[in-house]
């Protein structure tokens, strides 16, 4: 089907960046041309090949953030710069609901899954390969990234996130699918290491954590946890010197002072918050807005920090909206995992949804450290959430005409992963 194979291409495209790394392509614009392909023929698809998307709760609150920030053009520092910003990220929008248009069964849901593993993978690879030179000619001293999109830290991110999908189907996988799960796998923790970011460490450490606790295996624990530390284990020792300034300074420079240079941003970007606690100073433009009022005094710098960049840049309902989304996406995976282990039938996503549930922890934890509010890979996690939600209510459905009302699973309108009243039969 065109529009299932175009949204796999898509989520290369958007989550990979692979336009950028291959230049060749650039010129040809496949986000949009692949994009309009895949709208296109979503569009025009059977109601059996698709599902409604607008109308989900997460959909709802990122159109809102939308409307919100255009609403409040007319009071930001730079209105048309806001504009562009806000119809740029309009991507990351398409994404979400195509992701939930799209993956109307577990087939297409595992179809995303390793589209984005694919993507994820081939941004890994070709980050490792920026530095490789270098490391042949010994400065290992390099931070590496691949893309015009994304930096080093941006890069750690992606593949933080990628991991728990990764590590995660690298046990579930069969055949072929295996190899690339664990493949990609170790590429993100490789590819995180040769960022040198320490957002990156942090995040990958509670990510690693994640996994090994939510493990039920003993052995598939010891074998992520060893190779995860084996991988850690070949970083350079310049590699930790530089961790070590997380909470200790080296210097005087900005990326020498740890975590205290954070501070300061987020002071500032608190400031920057009070001062514009309702309207915000519009969608794109926190380093506008902090030069604007700190000039050289530690203006023209990003918000390090995604939570106090809605903040500033949407006022305090862009963050209760952004904080809504992400509870809500998590207490979607959550009742996905907890449906899945009572009926065999949706085991098989138990694992994604749990992946997305540990990749969306790992965003809260590297999101304090970057501002990533617009990250494309947490619109797609969210898509991804909705759609295993939608899986579970589609089969809740499913039972209830099969086995009737008194039935196997529930009253109507209960969710059938809750116990059942006493007394019910």
């Amino acid at each position: 089907m065109m529009s299932r194979a175009s949204l796999y291409i898509l989520i290369v495209l958007i989550l990979g960046r692979i336009h950028e790394i291959f230049k060749v392509l650039a010129p040809l614009r496949p986000v949009l041309l692949v994009g309009g392909v895949c709208v296109v023929s979503t569009l025009l698809a059977s109601s059996a090949k698709r599902q409604p998307a607008l109308a989900h709760r997460e959909v709802r609150l990122v159109l809102a953030m939308g409307a919100l920030a255009f609403m409040f053009l007319p009071f930001g520092v730079w209105p048309s710069g806001s504009l562009q910003y806000l119809m740029r990220s309009s991507w990351e929008f398409v994404l979400l609901v195509l992701v939930i248009a799209l993956a109307v069964d577990p087939a297409a849901i595992r179809g995303t899954v390793m589209a984005a593993l694919t993507g994820e993978g081939l941004l890994g690879l070709f980050t490792l390969a920026s530095v490789a030179p270098a490391i042949a000619q010994g400065h290992a001293g390099m931070r590496a990234s691949a893309s015009a999109m994304f930096d080093s830290n941006d890069v750690a991110m992606m593949m933080v996130l990628t991991l728990p999908l990764a590590a995660l189907g690298a046990v579930a996988f069969r055949g072929a699918r295996r190899f690339i799960a664990a493949g990609v796998a170790a590429i993100c923790v490789l590819a995180t290491v040769a960022t040198v970011s320490r957002g990156g460490l942090v995040g990958l450490a509670v990510v690693s954590a994640l996994l090994v606790y939510r493990l039920r295996s003993v052995g598939g624990r010891l074998l992520i946890g060893m190779v995860i530390a084996l991988l850690l284990a070949a970083a350079p020792s310049g590699y930790w010197n530089r961790m070590g300034t997380i909470f200790s300074s080296s210097g005087t420079d900005y990326d020498e002072r740890g975590v205290a240079t954070r501070v300061e941003v987020w002071q500032r970007g608190l400031d920057l918050f009070l001062r514009n606690p309702v309207t915000g100073v519009g969608i794109g433009q926190f380093e506008n807005a902090a030069g604007a009022l700190y000039g050289r005094n530690g203006g023209w710098r990003a918000a390090h920090n995604s939570f106090i960049q809605i903040a500033v840049e949407l006022g305090i309902l862009g963050l209760v909206l952004f904080i809504g989304l992400l509870s809500t996406s998590i207490r979607s995976v959550r009742q996905t995992q907890r449906a899945a282990s009572k009926e065999p039938a949706l085991r098989d996503l138990q694992w994604i949804a749990g992946a997305i549930e540990i990749a969306l922890y790992g965003y809260v934890v590297v999101g304090l450290a970057l501002s990533q509010a617009y990250a494309s890979i947490l619109y797609f996690l969210v898509g991804v959430a909705v759609a295993l939600r939608l899986e579970v209510e589609r089969r809740q459905r499913s039972l209830t005409l099969v086995h009737g009302t008194p039935g196997a699973f529930v009253e109507q309108g209960v969710p059938w992963w809750h116990p059942r009243p006493a007394g019910a039969a």
